[in-house]
């Protein structure tokens, strides 16, 4: 469902494609929401997956999203999802992906931190400093016990970002956790800051309106392993025809680790008309 800037002769066989493949989906779909990772179904919404893809990069793609998944929803809606590992406080990453559902392909570009657009305000935001130490287990990506222990603060930020096919930022969602490892190897959450953001209007004179922006829990996943997600979706009535609506939601989930590094997942959801020209980045740090 994205589509890069790699080449206008390269792109418009896929999403011709694409669109054949999905068009009576598409025209059913309304809002997907915010779906959790799990794969399965969010009863709140009544969706389900149908079907997961493995993409496979291109001959030609440094691999630069790992675990890259396409999942098609009950709904019509795709949803692209990744996960992976960074180190905090590493040199700005952006990564410009197109995913390829017939061909079950992906490409991906890494962006120069000079292409990357302030981010349009205002922005809903939320800061929220830690009131307390109890720890509330759940469910994360899978621990691999750090061999190296790496005391002092520490912070991790994910941004995913909706854009249009002159790469103009839509929409984006943007999580930020800031944590302390002491000598110990224990971890204690200190901030977390979260921020939904909408073109409204866009450089092309559409309007985008967030339609939810819902930071989740901070909990522990062991005494070396803190978490937390948040969730922002999106909506238009003029991204082509102002009678039709487009739909856009991101999720994030952040984990900050005794090693210095941070673990992430993250999803981008879209459905509606002109979905099939939106395209995506991810930002890390």
């Amino acid at each position: 469902m994205r589509r890069n800037s790699i080449a206008a002769t390269r792109r418009w066989a896929p999403i011709l494609a694409l669109l054949l493949f999905l068009s009576p989906s598409l025209a059913r779909a309304e809002t997907p929401g915010a779906l959790r990772l799990s794969g399965a179904e969010d009863p709140a919404l009544g969706l389900h997956i149908e079907r997961v893809s493995e993409l496979r990069p291109l001959p030609e793609t440094e691999i630069l999203i790992p675990n890259f998944k396409a999942a098609v929803l009950s709904n019509g809606s795709i949803m692209l999802s990744g996960s992976g590992r960074e180190r905090a406080g590493d040199p700005t990453t952006a990564i410009e992906f197109e995913a390829d559902l017939v061909n079950e392909t992906y490409r991906t570009r890494r962006v120069d931190a000079k292409e990357i657009e302030k981010v349009f305000a205002p922005a809903q935001s939320l800061q929220d400093e830690n009131s307390s130490s109890a720890a509330v287990q759940g469910n994360g990506q899978a621990e691999i016990p750090a061999k190296i222990v790496r005391p002092g603060g520490w912070s991790g930020r994910v941004r995913v970002q909706t854009r249009d096919p002159i790469f103009l930022v839509l929409t984006e969602t943007s999580s930020k956790l800031e944590w302390t490892t002491y000598t110990n190897g224990t971890v204690k959450w200190n901030r977390r800051t979260d921020s939904c953001s909408a073109a409204n209007p866009s450089a092309l004179g559409t309007h985008w309106f967030t339609k939810s922006c819902q930071p989740g829990t901070v909990w522990y996943t062991s005494s070396s392993r803190v978490c937390h997600e948040h969730r922002g979706s999106y909506y238009n009535y003029d991204f082509l025809v102002a009678s039709k609506r487009t739909d856009a939601s991101q999720y994030i989930m952040i984990c900050g680790r005794n090693d210095g590094f941070f673990d992430y997942r993250w999803t981008h959801t879209d459905s509606g008309e002109g979905s099939f020209l939106i395209f995506g980045w991810l930002i890390l740090n």
